[in-house]
């Protein structure tokens, strides 16, 4: 007992000499704000007790050999295939010490905030608060800032400098919720339907010309674990129940609710989350659906989504932004730098990856310029803009193709057909090529990231790209040996959706991608009706695949990406039309059968 007393009287001491040194230590400048981001305007100061929450994110340790590991879950040939790990297990090899938490967890507890205001996720804090403490924290002034054109969304933020003892440093990575400002919303193109029965199209995409297009099979998801989730960003979640009865019952799908809502619901329906809604419930129908919102941008869904007990087998994210652009999204706190936020944001995609989680992402809207250069200006170096997260290595990219013929009539006369079909042109064409402005209202993008290094799983495939003698951009506007994208790619124009009572047209990889997750939720139910284990992290599959049997993609006519969604300039990258790897369409699209086959047999 008296063992016991000496070292809790010990430990009490070490803490209070730990805190008494915050108060005399070195401060050191983490980051500072003199400019009110665009469309912000600064008010009064912010009320002392208004309520203040931030996110410390903690500096991680083995994070290469933790994605190493990771990639190796990907492999049939590694001892390591499909042995994901548990959010416990993952944070055991990737966090830091406990001891090492300690120091900020002291100097929060000396600012008064209390145990009961974190929640210590091990490599990254929630902070709940009020101004009065953060100021203290930080040594900044905070105030109140209001949108310019959305007058009741207000938020508090740090201005001019924030600082932290010199020594928590190195311990600290990024902070969200000091400085930085919550994304701007954006639109995916829409407008009204084509003209009813119209042939001068090749005709509008519905759920059945998607499965005759590319063999999808009439199967119902049954396994109860087989879930997709569709991810919202900013707020912009919303849809309407009655909208998706609608579009199931005219276009024959089978109803499937969504099962689960995740995060704030806007009551307005949106066309982005009616369009991830209505298609992943009709070609994965039965299966789970999540519907999973978050205010901010990708650092924190991924921390969010990551610690979450329970969340789908596979999420589809139709967002994205120019990748070196990343803080002109979420206005970044002056501290961390674009290199610096994706580089943490991959990281917490390798950490979803190693749970077993297949991610789909769009590969972009704005061709190989990317919307930080939506106007094909020549930007110099940087005219080309790979898009984030789609370009991230543990991520897979999924592109836009378009219908290219005429289709000469609709199987109207089919027992199979449905009701819509009755009232528009449904297509029936099966050539494809690189969906592309202004035949369509988007081009879809792909490129190299600015930052991320090739994976060693793509590196034949695109090397043949490269060396295939096809005209490429300047050597100066894209990094020839880092992650190429997208992966793989579907059809993105001409959507049909139910949106608000009537039918839209819509365009995009904002329809690619849920397509190609709900492809791989069906994927996923039939091995694990097998008795085996959920793929998790395709991308390197898919080149394995095309290695062994080429008859597993659909070739894509030839094309480009020279394109934005709405003008054309002189860069960009070209689709040959021969097949393989290109950075419009990536592999190509899928012939189910072959794609599901292959991953089927896979142990």
């Amino acid at each position: 007992k008296k063992m016991k007393r000496t070292c809790v009287v010990l430990l009490l001491a070490a803490v209070i000499v730990l805190v008494a040194g915050f108060g005399a230590e070195k401060r050191a400048l983490f980051s500072t704000r003199d400019v009110a981001p665009k469309n912000w305007d600064m008010r009064e100061p912010a009320p002392l007790n208004a309520e203040f929450n931030f996110k410390i994110f903690l500096t991680q340790r083995n994070v290469e050999s933790f994605k190493s590991r990771v990639m190796a879950m990907s492999d049939p040939t590694s001892p390591h295939w499909l042995k994901h790990m548990t959010i416990d297990q993952i944070l055991d090899v990737i966090a830091p010490e406990p001891e090492t938490i300690e120091p900020v967890l002291a100097w929060l507890h000396q600012h008064g905030v209390q145990s009961s205001q974190i929640q210590n996720f091990r490599d990254s804090l929630l902070i709940s608060t009020n101004v009065s403490v953060a100021s203290s924290l930080f040594q900044s002034k905070i105030y109140t800032f209001t949108h310019k054109h959305i007058p009741a969304t207000s938020v508090h933020r740090a201005f001019g400098s924030s600082s932290v003892p010199h020594s928590l440093l190195p311990l600290i990575d990024v902070i969200t919720g000091l400085d930085d400002f919550p994304a701007s919303k954006r639109q995916i193109p829409s407008g009204p339907a084509p003209e009813p029965l119209s042939p001068a199209s090749p005709g509008v995409i519905v759920p059945t010309v998607l499965r005759s297009l590319y063999n999808l099979p009439a199967r119902s998801v049954t396994h109860p674990k087989s879930s997709v989730g569709l991810i919202q960003f900013m707020n912009d979640g919303g849809f309407l129940k009655s909208d998706l009865k609608t579009f199931q019952q005219q276009t024959g799908s089978i109803a499937t609710p969504v099962s689960k809502v995740i995060g704030p619901f806007d009551s307005n329906p949106q066309p982005e989350s009616t369009l991830d809604i209505q298609y992943a419930t009709a070609i994965a129908d039965n299966t789970t659906i999540w519907f999973w919102t978050v205010k901010g941008w990708l650092l924190d869904f991924s921390q969010q989504f990551f610690n979450a007990h329970d969340v789908p087998l596979v999420i589809s994210m139709s967002w994205g932004w120019t990748e070196n652009e990343q803080c002109e999204v979420t206005t970044c706190g002056s501290g961390v730098t674009n290199a610096n936020y994706v580089a943490r944001v991959n990281t917490e995609w390798s950490k979803i990856a190693g749970r077993g989680v297949s991610v789909f992402a769009s590969s972009g809207d704005t061709g190989a310029y990317g919307p930080a250069n939506g106007n094909c200006s020549p930007l110099g170096p940087i005219t080309l803009g790979p898009l984030f997260p789609a370009d991230s290595p543990f991520v897979t990219a999924v592109g836009a193709t378009m219908l290219l013929k005429t289709s000469a009539s609709s199987n109207s006369s089919s027992k199979a057909t449905p009701p819509i079909c009755e009232r528009f042109h449904c297509a029936t064409s099966t050539e494809e090529g690189v969906c592309t402005f202004p035949s369509a209202a988007i081009t879809t993008g792909g490129g190299f990231s600015t930052y991320s290094s090739m994976p060693d799983w793509q590196a034949t495939q695109v090397n043949a790209y490269l060396s295939s003698g096809v005209a490429l951009p300047p050597s100066s506007m894209y990094q020839r040996h880092n992650r190429a994208f997208p992966d793989i790619s579907a059809l993105g124009h001409n959507y049909l959706i139910f949106l608000q009572g009537r039918w839209e047209g819509v365009d995009g990889t904002s329809c690619s991608s849920p397509v190609m997750a709900a492809i791989m939720g069906l994927i996923n139910d039939r091995r694990m009706n097998a008795g085996k284990k959920s793929i998790g992290f395709v991308a390197p599959l898919l080149y394995k695949l095309y290695e062994q049997n080429k008859a597993a993609f659909r070739t894509i006519a030839a094309g480009n990406n020279k394109c934005t969604e709405s003008c054309c300039g002189q860069y960009g990258y070209e689709n040959a039309g021969h097949g393989g790897w290109n950075p419009t369409t990536g592999l190509g699209t899928p012939n189910f059968p072959a794609l599901e086959n292959y991953l089927f047999s896979l142990p």
